[in-house]
């Protein structure tokens, strides 16, 4: 069965992007977090850049047993950037960085890609 969604990576050196396009679902969002974190860590950067394009909704309560799923000790000195194209998604992402950042991540949400790019290339 084809997944909903198009995940592609390209390693930018300093750190890790991930394109996302396509359905979005609960399944989906455990699956395509997963292989973000796996090829993060599987690379060993400590910054990664979530640049999303995804049709559909979540829930609260998904995004939190997403986030859930890698509040893990390997996960806790990566810094995430995250750019959600549909503006939409607004207050749930906020939420999803609420609940990741109380829970030791690293994560920040951005309005545009570029100030993603300059965040997750700064020094530090």
């Amino acid at each position: 069965m084809a997944m909903p969604y198009t995940l592609t990576f390209e390693d930018r050196g300093s750190y890790l992007y991930a394109h996302l396009t396509g359905q979005d679902s609960f399944e989906s969002g455990l699956e395509y977090w997963r292989a973000i974190a796996d090829k993060t860590l599987e690379l060993g950067h400590k910054r990664v850049l979530v640049h999303e394009n995804m049709l559909g909704d979540l829930n609260k309560a998904e995004v939190f047993e997403i986030i859930t799923q890698f509040t893990k000790p390997a996960y806790l000195g990566i810094r995430l950037a995250f750019f959600d194209e549909n503006i939409d998604n607004e207050s749930l992402n906020a939420l999803g960085q609420l609940i990741a950042t109380n829970r030791g991540l690293m994560v920040e949400v951005f309005q545009t890609l570029e100030a993603a790019l300059r965040w997750i290339e700064q020094d530090g």
